[in-house]
């Protein structure tokens, strides 16, 4: 699948992907800040921004999508950084085609399965995608009766987009995302990738606990875990600076 994608920047290659609900300007103030050292590819997943729709939804064909693009774009190799969702794509292309990654970033996820509960945001999406809207203040009313958090809505709205009949409707394929929901619980597989790793946890967020250790040594024997303090699971804009400077300082460790 050809995924759609925007690069800026010189030097050597950082892929950069988002998380779940989300598209490739999440990570914009971390592409911003590695561009003047960097080549930063931005890439929308698929079901997510502009990239095409696909039925099928698993870490096995997502990750064979970003292979996808490094081939089509001659990178030979190139560093991963992927948040949450992302984060599982980043490892799963890690841990199959090894050879072709530098250095893996996983920003808040851990290389688990994680516990199956029910998701508000899916609640609320499913909601705006089959009501008429006709203004992203409606469409924001409705999705307060799931989601309480302003910065998480507006977030969430990105993904609103003006239909040809007026009203708004989702880039998300919100079908595809909702019946393959439990398999993107799922834990990335395959091989340990050796390579040098670090792990990004937001300090008030418990996506990464201490008893994941084993099972991210176990996968990734060369990591190394850093807590951001007062940054949630959006670590990335809860405090972008920080995490920005992690990352650079990551990339340029021998």
């Amino acid at each position: 699948m050809k995924l759609n994608f925007s690069r800026q920047g010189q030097g050597p290659t950082v892929i950069l992907l988002h998380g779940l609900f989300g598209s490739l300007s999440n990570l914009g103030l971390a592409a911003k800040a590695l561009a003047d050292e960097y080549s930063v590819y931005q890439v929308d997943l698929r079901n997510h921004g502009a990239s095409p729709h696909s039925p099928e939804m698993n870490y096995s064909n997502m990750a064979a999508d970003i292979v996808e693009l490094m081939d089509n774009e001659h990178i030979e190799q190139a560093h991963l950084l992927g948040h949450s969702m992302g984060g599982k794509v980043a490892m799963q292309v890690a841990l199959s085609v090894p050879h072709r990654i530098g250095k893996l970033i996983v920003a808040d996820i851990a290389p688990v399965t994680y516990p199956r509960h029910p998701n508000p945001i899916l609640d609320g999406l499913r909601v705006i995608e089959q009501s008429r809207i006709t203004t992203r203040q409606q469409a924001d009313q409705l999705l307060n009766n799931y989601v309480e958090t302003p910065a998480v809505r507006a977030f969430l709205l990105k993904n609103l987009i003006r239909q040809e009949n007026g009203h708004y409707g989702l880039k998300l394929n919100l079908g595809a995302i909702t019946e393959h929901y439990e398999e993107l619980a799922q834990a990335p597989a395959g091989k340990a990738f050796s390579g040098p790793t670090l792990f990004l946890k937001g300090m008030d967020s418990a996506y990464i606990q201490s008893k994941h250790k084993n099972s991210i040594l176990a996968l990734f024997p060369n990591a190394k875990v850093k807590v951001i303090n007062g940054a949630g699971h959006w670590l990335h804009s809860d405090k972008p600076e920080t995490f920005s400077r992690l990352v650079k300082q990551f990339l340029k460790d021998a």
